[in-house]
Order: C-alpha cells, then sequence, then structure tokens
C-alpha cells in the first residue's frame, strides 16, 4: 500500500514550498506513491511556489472550499491510503511510517496529537487535549488518514459544508470504524491564536462546534467564523 498526501491551499505562498521540501524530506519515502496539492483558486503566488518544488502534483479545484478541494485531488489520487494535511500543519517526521503500521493493525483512519509552534501553557493545554479519543478528535489540524476504501465507502467529503468538514467526515467514519490517535505529535502554527487571542479562538471554536452539533446553518456559522476572527 502507498499514502496520497494531500494539501488544500488558499493563499499559502509564504509556507508551502517549506512544507513541501519538508514532506520531500521524510524518511520511508517509499511509502509516499506522491503529494498533492489542490488549490481553491489563490490569489497569491501558491500555485508558482508549489510548482517549483519537483515531483508535486498541482490541481486547481473547480470550487473553493477545503471539502472540495479535498474531494477533488481524492479523485486523482492514486494510493491505496489518503493522507490530509493542512498547509499550516507540519506532520510528525514518522508519519509515514506510523499510517502503515496503523493500517498493519486493522485500523482504516486515524490521525495525530498535535503539539504547536507557540509553547504558553494554554497551548500546552491543547495538546493535551489532542491525546484524547473524543468527539472533538480528528479535526483538520491533526492531520487525517484513511484508506481509499473506506473513504469511498462514506462518500468522502460533504462539499456543501463551508465548515467543520473534517469533524463531519470523522463523525460519519466512526458509525463504521474506531478513530485511532497515533501518539506522534505533528506540528501546528499558533498563527490564529496570535492574530486573535487565545480566548477569542477557542470561544469562537466552541460557539461553532455547538452549534454545528445543533444543526445550525453551515454557511451562516462560516460567514460568523471569518468575521469574528482575523485568519
Amino acid at each position: 500500500m502507498t499514502i496520497s498526501l494531500i494539501i488544500p491551499t488558499l493563499n499559502e505562498e509564504k509556507r508551502i514550498k517549506k512544507l513541501l521540501l519538508y514532506l520531500k524530506g521524510l524518511p520511508h519515502q517509499r511509502l509516499l506513491k506522491e503529494i498533492i496539492v489542490c488549490d481553491g483558486g489563490s490569489e497569491d503566488q501558491t500555485l508558482r511556489e508549489a510548482g517549483r518544488v519537483p515531483g508535486i502534483k498541482v490541481l486547481v479545484a473547480p470550487a473553493r472550499g477545503r471539502a472540495v478541494q479535498m474531494n477533488f485531488a481524492a479523485e486523482h489520487a492514486e494510493g491505496e491510503v489518503l493522507y490530509f494535511v493542512h498547509a499550516d500543519v507540519f506532520p510528525p517526521s514518522t508519519c509515514l511510517s506510523d499510517i502503515m503500521r496503523a493500517l498493519k493493525e486493522g485500523h482504516k483512519m486515524g490521525c495525530f496529537q498535535c503539539r504547536y509552534t507557540e509553547e504558553s501553557q494554554m497551548m500546552q493545554l491543547n495538546a493535551q487535549l489532542t491525546k484524547l479519543n473524543w468527539i472533538a478528535a480528528g479535526g483538520g489540524d491533526q492531520t487525517f488518514f484513511i484508506t481509499r476504501e473506506a473513504f469511498d465507502q462514506i462518500r468522502g467529503f460533504d462539499s456543501s459544508l463551508p465548515i467543520m468538514e473534517d469533524f463531519d467526515l470523522v463523525w460519519r467514519a466512526k458509525k463504521h470504524w474506531p478513530l485511532h490517535v497515533v501518539s506522534s505529535e505533528a506540528l501546528v502554527s499558533a498563527r490564529k491564536y496570535k492574530n486573535n487571542s487565545y480566548l477569542k479562538v477557542q470561544l469562537t471554536n466552541a460557539m461553532v462546534f455547538l452549534l454545528f452539533r445543533w444543526g445550525a446553518n453551515p454557511e451562516k456559522l462560516s460567514k460568523m467564523y471569518k468575521k469574528i476572527l482575523k485568519l
């Protein structure tokens, strides 16, 4: 089995090349079928920067939105395993072998624990929460992997969702298989917390999470989220 690593992007010119070079240097490259950057219509030089890294498959999705972009990339992926990584997250250096080990143990899907580029006590608390396999496990920052067969069975991400698409997929998938949380840590950018404040981000995340669970309109939630937070 091989892994297709998928990165949805939108205006990530400052970060994408550094991430891609890091991914190209991961151990056990034989396990990595391809790295796919799927852009949602960036207005900066994201596509140019991604294209400067040899061996990267660069796609432009038919519409903007992470769910649309990740589904589109999955349609063009050739690996038997799909691994979704956000552009501001660096997976653990052992991620490829960790994923294969999890699959050999019988897991169909999983994610990683996190640590943050800022190590304040509050951010360390966030990191501790990613060790738990609970209702909020499997968010995009934790980088998520799933077998192609399982992904197709649940029909991928819900392309109608402009927000919470990652949790929605995990919740649907957990009706069939347990989520495996790998102990290795992904390094997550704390830029959202720096651009706003820890309390503001946490309260906004909690509000959107609960409202989505209670059936609130995802379009309205997305607009509210972008209005409250500086992303």
